[in-house]
């Protein structure tokens, strides 16, 4: 072991060591809380005026509950709160690399491209929930890898971090379970029950082809968990289960020793039943990538944990064979759309149209992107007539990044995560002695402080997101006990068998390579909650990587005087205005003055709020339509705000037929020019798509057509 290994580290016991556990249970609860937590998207119009109604008339109770940018914004201060404060402790101990501090000053770069990119993008309320979201993702991971060093918190810190990945993915099972054989089934029913009132909720008009897609994902049983998307509920599924699978093989090593072999079997036992009853769940996503990850990783992560002497000695040359097999199996995919314009399957040729269009964002913006959570008002202007879906995301890490945060940035990025998996595959093999620690005070009332951890994480929940009947303070209850008890009694039986710290390290390297791969066809891993579970377990899995301490006082003091700031930043400037609703970006505000002043027929009102919404959020074409509308009823001129649509929305037949039509002040050559690229952008999407026009929306195009052209040759 080289002069420099973490070996070398006096154990750090005290106060340090205390307050060390208690910002990494912080962190831990903010993780928690976001993986039981409804996905942060903005709601439309339809969603806004249900929620209004749902306040003044008690049969409106069909609103969806939304975590809001304000709940967002709020997650990120305290992480990024709780990141100064272990930086800072960090710092205190003496066990900040100049390792650490490369990666702080790549997460301090990026954060420079993202602020960059908030105030050039079109939404930059958006952009700046977005960008704070990032930062604080990136700032909780990189704490992590400080706060669980053998010096400072010791293997402790690795079961307890295990320990709250058990626990998070036994409350989820529970929640797949509750929403398989519950929710759907009682959805269902209230769905053939109350249809139009439904779906009008949604913003979806009954009997459009919209309307057909909605049933069919309701019907299709998709499990989505605690997210909203069932492909993002996936991705966490493949880090927690494959995490479950390095504890399962972590026992088993640890039951070779006789004098712990009846512990070891029992954690091997409800280990691989949690894994079982995991991957159910998975399956129940219906995510064939997903399933194909976690069977890699699970492999990989017996191979890992059995052969790591091998592993250690040829890790340079497998870290150098792993990210060639990365890029050559990135470039084969993109040289095979390239040459055939398309990918194997509906769903690959679909993300290929993703990305074609967001080639064309990247070429546009290069240097910084279209903004944080912008990409979805971007992509109707860009993308092709054959793909039917409006997506707010890509689905790729890397293509997301370069359209959003520009090519900069995703540089940036590529090199954090290599540097990251470097730091991890390199730590689980230069781990001191596990047996000489000293038992801090989080293996001590291990019950109690389980019960406390998890009694707080989910009245939080049930305060931050309700609603607020019996009926789920008593779902809270049985998740708060289970967390419990699956996360107490994981700790309990590493204490009595206990693991050896780079195989849970292996776990958790190979959970977020599992993830972040999966991403590269996915939307999961950039903001959001599963983002921070990749980003944890890169920490949890790099933590004692080796490393020449910082001497000077710079990467001592800059971290956590700079994430100290950054929180302060971000409470001051977004998350308290955004609360009060005085965010001057906001463009919710003038969204709900919108909705009243059209409910109580006030439309100057509306269209006055209307026009401060659009100043807010220019690209929202959901506004734009109403604006259209309300326009027309006030019999003002329409055209400017018709070609605006159209150019925004550009491959969309049914807005053309919508607005082309019927008579407007558009003059007759333009009418017959959109209703003709209307049967152009028809005639483009799939026999079996449904928003295709139909025959009667077919004939009446041509009809109208027949009587525009004589007008036009005049």
């Amino acid at each position: 072991m080289t002069p420099e290994s973490p070996a070398t580290f006096m154990p750090i016991t005290g106060p340090l060591r205390t307050w060390a556990f208690v910002v990494l249970a912080g962190l831990a609860l903010v993780l928690s809380l976001r993986l039981t937590m409804t996905e942060t998207l903005r709601e439309g119009l339809a969603q806004k005026q249900e929620r209004l109604l749902a306040q003044t008339d008690p049969e409106h109770h069909l609103a969806l509950p939304e975590v809001g940018p304000g709940v967002t914004t709020g997650f990120a201060t305290i992480a990024l709160l709780l990141s100064a404060a272990g930086a800072a402790i960090a710092a205190a101990a003496d066990l900040i690399t100049w390792k650490h501090f490369l990666r702080w000053l790549i997460i301090a770069a990026i954060a420079g491209c993202a602020l960059n990119s908030t105030f050039r993008a079109a939404n930059r309320f958006a952009a700046a929930v977005g960008s704070t979201d990032i930062i604080a993702i990136l700032a909780a991971g990189w704490t992590v890898s400080l706060l669980c060093h053998p010096a400072l918190t010791g293997r402790r810190s690795r079961q307890f971090l295990t320990a709250l990945f058990i626990a998070i993915l036994a409350a989820w099972i529970m929640q797949g379970m509750i929403q398989h054989f519950v929710d759907q089934p009682e959805t269902i029913a209230t769905f053939e029950q109350n249809r139009d009132q439904i779906l009008r909720s949604q913003g979806i008009a009954p009997g459009s082809p919209e309307a057909a897609a909605y049933e069919a994902r309701l019907h299709g049983g998709e499990l989505e968990g605690f997210l909203t998307l069932a492909n993002v509920t996936a991705a966490a599924f493949v880090g927690l289960l494959v995490m479950a699978a390095g504890l399962a093989v972590s026992f088993f090593r640890t039951a070779m020793r006789t004098e712990n072999a009846i512990a070891a079997i029992i954690g091997i036992s409800t280990s691989a039943i949690l894994f079982a009853l995991g991957t159910w769940m998975l399956v129940l996503t219906q995510s064939n990538g997903g399933m194909g990850m976690v069977v890699i990783c699970t492999v990989a992560t017996i191979a890992g944990v059995g052969l790591h002497g091998i592993f250690a000695r040829y890790r340079r040359v497998l870290i150098v064979a792993g990210f060639c097999a990365f890029f050559l199996g990135g470039a084969a995919v993109v040289a095979y759309g390239v040459r055939h314009d398309s990918l194997p399957g509906k769903s690959l040729r679909f993300r290929w149209y993703y990305w074609t269009a967001a080639a064309t964002l990247v070429r546009d913006h290069p240097l910084a992107g279209v903004g944080p959570d912008n990409f979805g008002s971007y992509y109707t202007s860009v993308k092709r007539p054959a793909a039917p879906e409006d997506v707010s995301d890509p689905h790729s890490y890397f293509v997301r990044a370069a359209a959003e945060l520009g090519i900069p940035a995703a540089a940036l990025l590529a090199l954090l995560i290599a540097c990251s998996v470097i730091a991890a595959a390199r730590a689980p093999f230069a781990l001191p002695d596990e047996t000489a620690e000293p038992r801090p005070i989080l293996s001590t009332n291990v019950l109690v402080v389980a019960a406390m951890f998890c009694g707080v994480w989910w009245m939080l929940r049930y305060a931050i997101v309700g609603p607020y009947d019996v009926y789920f303070l008593y779902l809270a209850i049985l998740y708060a006990l289970l967390a419990a008890c699956a996360g107490a009694g994981a700790f309990i039986l590493m204490e009595s068998a206990p693991p050896r710290s780079a195989s849970l390290a292996i776990g958790g390297l190979m959970g977020a390579l599992g993830m972040f791969v999966y991403d590269q066809i996915n939307m999961a891993v950039l903001t959001g909650a599963a983002a921070m579970l990749f980003w944890f377990l890169l920490g949890f899995a790099g933590a004692a990587a080796p490393g020449r301490r910082a001497r000077s006082k710079l990467p001592r003091v800059a971290p956590p005087i700079a994430l100290g700031a950054a929180a302060i930043f971000i409470a001051a400037t977004l998350w308290i205005p955004t609360l009060n609703a005085t965010m001057p970006w906001d463009p919710a505000p003038a969204e709900y003055a919108y909705l009243r002043a059209a409910m109580s027929g006030d439309n100057a009102g509306a269209l006055h709020a209307l026009d401060e919404a659009l100043a807010r959020s220019p690209r929202a074409t959901d506004l734009l339509d109403q604006r259209i509308l309300l326009k027309q009823r006030l019999g003002q001129p329409v055209a400017d705000d018709i070609r605006r649509l159209f150019t925004l929305d550009r491959a969309n037949a049914r807005v053309r037929l919508r607005f082309a039509l019927p008579p407007s002040d558009l003059p007759p050559a333009e009418r017959a020019r959109y209703l003709r690229e209307a049967l152009r952008f028809n005639a483009q999407l799939a026999p079996d798509e449904p928003k295709r026009l139909s025959p009667e929306d077919i004939a009446k195009v041509n009809e109208t057509l027949a009587k525009l052209e004589p007008a036009t040759t005049r």
